[in-house]
C-alpha cells in the first residue's frame, strides 16, 4: 500500500499539469450521393475511420471528456449532425463494430415527421449504445443576433425547446449544443448559458483542450467538418500532427501500469499468506 501511494504521488504532477487535446470531426450523412460534398459514403467512411487508427489516434467518447478520462494528444470526438436516417447505415456496421461512441447532434423539429429523418425510438437505441445526444436547434436555424431581434419566440425556441424535447426524449439532462450552420453570436452563448447548457461547438479549426475546462470558450468549441474535398487536408493534418504526438496517453498508462503493479502485490502476499 505504501509503495502505491508513493507512485500516486509521483504522477501527481503529471495528472494535475498535463493537458491533452481532442480533434473533433463533424459528419452529416452517409448516403452515398457523389455530387453532394457532405455526404460520405459507407465505405468511405469505414475508411476514414480506418486510417485515422492507423496513425495511432483512439476514438473518445463525451462521457470520456465529461469525466476526465482522456489524456494525451492524439484523440478523436465523432459527432453527426442533423438526425438523418443515413446515420443506420454505418452505426452498427462501423461505429458499433470498433466500438466508437458519437455525439448526435439533434433537431428535434424532424425526428420522426419526415421520411429522410431518424425516429425517437433510434435516438435511444443509439443512446443505450452509448451515443450521446446534444442539441442542433429545434429547426436547424441561425440562432444569431439577427433572429433574436427579428424574431424572439423562434430564437428561444432553437434553444430552450430544443433542450426540452431531448431531455424528455433521452430521460437525461442535454449538456451540449452545435451551432447550426456554426453561426452564433453573444446573445447565444448568454441563452445556452441561462437554459442549462454546458458547452457548444462551432465549425471554428483547431483542437479542443481536455479537460474541457481548459478551453479559453466553453462555447466555441472546434470541429471540423468533413467533406469529400476537406477529408485530404483533415488527414493530412492528422498525419502530420501524429508525428508530433509519437507516445499517446501517457498519464493514463503510467496509472494503468501503477494499479497492476499494486494488485500483483496484493496478489503475491495473498499466495504468501495462504
Amino acid at each position: 500500500m505504501f509503495r502505491f501511494l508513493i507512485s500516486l504521488l509521483l504522477l501527481l504532477p503529471v495528472l494535475l499539469f498535463s493537458q491533452g487535446e481532442v480533434f473533433v470531426l463533424c459528419y452529416h450523412t452517409f448516403l452515398d450521393k457523389k455530387k453532394v460534398d457532405t455526404d460520405i459514403s459507407p465505405s468511405e467512411f469505414e475508411r476514414h475511420i480506418n486510417e485515422i487508427e492507423s496513425i495511432g489516434y483512439r476514438f473518445v467518447s463525451m462521457e470520456d471528456i465529461y469525466l476526465n478520462r482522456v489524456y494525451g494528444k492524439k484523440n478523436v470526438l465523432l459527432t453527426i449532425d442533423d438526425g438523418n436516417h443515413s446515420v443506420k447505415n454505418i452505426y452498427e456496421s462501423v461505429l458499433i463494430k470498433k466500438g466508437i461512441k458519437p455525439v448526435l447532434f439533434i433537431s428535434p423539429a424532424i425526428i420522426g415527421k419526415v421520411k429522410y429523418a431518424l425516429k425517437t425510438d433510434d435516438l435511444k437505441y443509439y443512446q443505450d449504445c452509448g451515443a450521446t445526444l446534444g442539441s442542433h436547434g429545434y429547426y436547424h436555424m441561425y440562432v444569431n443576433e439577427k433572429l433574436y431581434n427579428d424574431d424572439r419566440a423562434t430564437f428561444n425556441r432553437e434553444i430552450y425547446n430544443s433542450k426540452k424535447w431531448l431531455d424528455q426524449v433521452s430521460g437525461r439532462e442535454t449538456r451540449i449544443y452545435a451551432y447550426p450552420f456554426g453561426v452564433f453570436s453573444p446573445v447565444t452563448k448568454e441563452h445556452l448559458i441561462k437554459a442549462g447548457f454546458r458547452a457548444s461547438f462551432s465549425l471554428r479549426r483547431g483542437y479542443m483542450k481536455v479537460p474541457i475546462y481548459m478551453n479559453d470558450d466553453l462555447f466555441d468549441l472546434p470541429r471540423w467538418m468533413v467533406t469529400k474535398r476537406s477529408w485530404p487536408e483533415i488527414i493530412n493534418k492528422l498525419k502530420r500532427d501524429a508525428g508530433r504526438f509519437p507516445e499517446n496517453n501517457m498519464a493514463s498508462q503510467k496509472i494503468k501500469n501503477t494499479l497492476s503493479a499494486d494488485k500483483d502485490s496484493k496478489n503475491r502476499k495473498q499466495k504468501i499468506q495462504k
